[in-house]
């Protein structure tokens, strides 16, 4: 099953070549890990005292050794100083226990923290002290511990003759192999089988290897970093920039959450982003890489590291330096436009003082001709209705004084019937009573009346509602208006002449004042303003 998929994975290697469209998301995956790697650190240590608190109920030495060797695989990359602790610990113990397995184990973990800390020398001596008879069931191990001793010295002082080191990291890989000849499909053999074919520029046959078992690792996160960091490598090799840093990224993510600190894939993922000018995150890569280095106190990823630092710690004080001067340039600029701005606010209020003020001048100007214009209308309205009552009031005055000359000339003809039959008495009898005036009289103001209330048909129920009490101007039965109402119909017809007022209608002054006092007493408003709310009735 398992040669069925990497024959599968191979067939679909050259579908992973093509470059990638979705590296930036990928770079701002690596971007969040960075910014949560506290949280992935902080549960570290939480799993880590879970075991050492498995030391305080331990009630063997042989438990004792399993839980420091635990805790050695535990601190091996995260953390040297501990780890060599416990791998002085476990040896201690595995001493006391005599047993050669154990003792054999614990040399071996003290070789390979050792090259770690950078004590190539130390690693060396503790490693060669071990028989080579008692390596039967740790002889991977012990040619892998070999190789990685070898392969630290040859990247400490390869400017300065490590290829010397190659022949021994040669030497012990081929005896790795020799152990993986009949499991090829061990991770260890496919990754030192495509470190040959790499170092025989077989680069696309060492990619097949790599890429087709990249996806048969599902949950060991420090497997996938190591794997990920060899096909980067590989592309690197090639030429294959976009790629080499798409699986840096994947190797860098993988050892940040697996809280390995001894990694190169960040160290080299941040030299390429400086060269290619994205020196912001070149920065946070080599800043945390330097951090993650002293932590673990791994010698030579920090000598890498320290390598680096400073160029591109130059090349962001540079960065951060030209912004800062951009920043003073876009100061001056803006205090300058800002200037500019509050001398235009300036002018502009100075313009909208002036023109509130003409705005103010117009406003008045407008109220004024508006009061003219309502004067004008008031006074054409005035000047239509006295038009109006002086065109029915011509009118009745041309028929009454047509009756009047129809009736003086039957009168006249009564009279002139009368001297000429000599009938003397007949024509005193006549002339003498005033009947006949009062009747005139009473056909006059009854004209008057009808006339008045055709042109002001609500008058009388609007002039109720000026008063207070109505008593002075209730109505007889068959009367249209009565004396008081006369009054004031005269007034809002416009004669306020109290003697004319007197003259038309047949009584004293004094009648026409007490008529007036008597209905502006119960007047609802002021005295001064009946009359004006009397000319208002019927506009």
């Amino acid at each position: 099953m398992k040669k069925t998929i990497i024959v599968l994975s191979a067939c679909i290697y050259p579908f992973l070549l093509i470059a990638r469209d979705d590296f930036e998301p990928l770079l701002n995956k690596l971007d969040k890990t960075i910014q949560t790697c506290h949280i992935y650190s902080a549960a570290k240590e939480k799993e880590l005292q879970g075991i050492k608190d498995q030391l305080n109920i331990c009630i063997s030495d042989s438990l004792r050794y399993d839980i420091y060797n635990s805790l050695f695989n535990e601190y091996i990359s995260y953390q040297s100083d501990s780890a060599l602790r416990y791998a002085e610990e476990g040896l201690r113990v595995a001493e006391k226990l005599k047993d050669g397995l154990k003792i054999t184990n614990s040399r071996l973990n003290l070789s390979q923290i050792l090259a770690i800390l950078g004590l190539y020398k130390e690693a060396l001596e503790v490693v060669q002290e071990i028989d080579r008879g008692s390596i039967n069931d740790l002889k991977e191990r012990y040619f892998m511990v070999y190789r990685t001793i070898y392969r630290y010295m040859a990247d400490y002082t390869k400017k300065h003759n490590g290829n010397r080191y190659l022949a021994q990291i040669t030497a012990y890989r081929d005896s790795v192999l020799a152990m993986f000849l009949h499991d090829t499909l061990s991770p260890t053999y496919i990754m030192e089988k495509a470190e040959i074919l790499k170092e025989e520029k077989k680069y696309d046959s060492a990619l097949k290897m790599l890429l087709a078992y990249y996806p048969e690792i599902k949950s060991n996160m420090n497997r996938k970093a190591a794997f990920a960091y060899a096909i980067s490598d590989i592309y690197m090799k090639k030429g294959n920039t976009d790629n080499e840093k798409y699986w840096l990224v994947i190797s860098a993510i993988n050892d940040l959450q697996s809280t390995n600190k001894e990694y190169i894939s960040l160290r080299r993922l941040a030299f390429i982003l400086y060269e290619e000018g994205d020196i912001q995150r070149a920065y946070r890569y080599i800043k945390r890489s330097s951090e993650d280095a002293l932590f673990c106190n791994a010698r030579l990823r920090t000598f890498e590291v320290s390598s680096i630092l400073p160029v591109i710690h130059k090349a962001y004080q540079l960065q951060i330096s030209n912004r800062q001067k951009q920043l003073v340039i876009s100061l001056v600029c803006i205090s300058f436009l800002s200037v500019l701005l509050v001398a235009a606010v300036i002018f502009i209020y100075r313009q909208m003082l002036k023109l509130a003020a003409v705005q103010k001048k117009l406003k008045i100007a407008n109220e004024e001709l508006l009061s003219i214009n309502n004067q004008l209308m008031s006074m054409n309205r005035k000047l239509k209705e006295s038009n109006f009552i002086k065109e029915e009031y011509v009118g009745m005055y041309m028929d009454q004084c047509s009756a009047y000359i129809d009736k003086m000339d039957s009168y006249r003809r009564l009279l002139y019937r009368f001297v000429a039959a000599g009938r003397n008495d007949e024509l005193i009898k006549t002339i003498k009573p005033k009947d006949i005036i009062e009747e005139e009289l009473k056909e006059f103001y009854y004209n008057f009346d009808s006339a008045f209330l055709q042109l002001f048909p609500t008058f009388i129920t609007d002039f109720k509602k000026l008063l207070t009490d109505d008593q002075y101007v209730q109505l007889k039965q068959g009367q249209l208006l009565n004396t008081s109402l006369r009054i004031f119909a005269l007034i809002r017809l416009g004669i306020k002449d109290t003697g004319k007022l007197s003259g038309f209608l047949r009584c004293s002054l004094s009648t026409i004042y007490n008529y007036q006092y008597k209905i502006k007493n119960n007047a609802i408003c002021s005295k001064d303003e009946f009359e004006d709310r009397v000319m208002e009735i019927g506009l």
